[in-house]
Formats: structure tokens, sequence, C-alpha cells
């Protein structure tokens, strides 16, 4: 829904408020949740949505319960950092959890910038209930998720 604005398109927060809204108004209608993601500009330049504080405007102009938003721990690396700090600051905010490592966006088992491990520790205390989802490159030398998972402190 975010996208790439035109440079000279001083309307696209409103529009993409009211787009949110009307989405969120009817996947609520339905009982389903509404997730709006921030993508870091390294992987898309010029997307919109581009940052978690953003996406907390967002959903306090919005004002609907269903509206979340879907962490990519991924693109929190690449935007922000601090994905500890960031992940407690944004807790009640978040609907969905994806994950992958920086830079290569490989399994999270990989040798990259994030410690997985730690990480799936901390989403496991902060919110037991979270869904975590896999959005990454898949190799078959890095075997399937059912072979690494668990050695990352997860269960599947």
């Amino acid at each position: 829904m975010a996208g790439i604005p035109a440079k000279d398109d001083g309307d696209v927060s409103k529009v993409f408020v009211e787009n949110v809204s009307y989405a969120a108004a009817k996947l609520g209608e339905a009982n389903l949740m509404c997730l709006i993601e921030p993508i870091n500009h390294y992987t898309i330049p010029g997307y919109f949505l581009s940052s978690y504080e953003q996406a907390k405007t967002v959903i306090d102009a919005v004002k609907l319960p269903n509206l979340k938003i879907q962490y990519d721990i991924f693109h929190a690396q690449q935007i922000c950092g601090q994905i500890s700090a960031s992940i407690q600051k944004y807790k009640e905010l978040i609907g969905y959890i994806q994950v992958a490592q920086v830079p290569s966006r490989d399994e999270p088992s990989t040798s990259g910038e994030i410690d997985y491990k730690y990480v799936f520790g901390l989403l496991q205390s902060t919110n037991p209930n979270w869904t975590i989802g896999l959005e990454h490159n898949f190799h078959d030398a890095h075997g399937a998720p059912r072979d690494w998972v668990p050695g990352l402190g997860l269960t599947m």
C-alpha cells in the first residue's frame, strides 16, 4: 500500500492514512488484523513507510485496534539498529514478526549482523504469542527450517 511516491506528491501521508484506515476497517469487520510494514531505504530506495515512528504515527491517526506493525527484523536492523530497544518501544503495536539475516537476507541461522538466538529469546520473553515468520532467501545448503530453528531456541 505504501509504495514509492512521486517526489512532488505532497498528499502522500494523508492518502496513505485514508487507505490504511479503509483497509483496517474492512479487515476489522472480518475480525482480521491489518499490518503495515516499514521497509528500509537500502532495500527499496524511496519507499514511503520507512520508519517505525512513522508507522506509529499512522496507527495513532487511524485509531483502530486491528492495525499493527509487521516488524521485519531485517528491515529494523537497517532502519534503526537497536533491535532490542525498538522491540520494547513498539511491542504493543507489533502484530507479526518476520526474520532474515542482515545483510544477506538469508536464513537467520547463517552468519551476519544479528544474533538470532538472542533475538528469539527476547521475542519469546516479550510476547510468547507473537507469530514469527520467515522471509529470507532459501538455500538448500543451510537445510530446512526444521533443521535449524531448534538451534536458535524456538520450536515449530
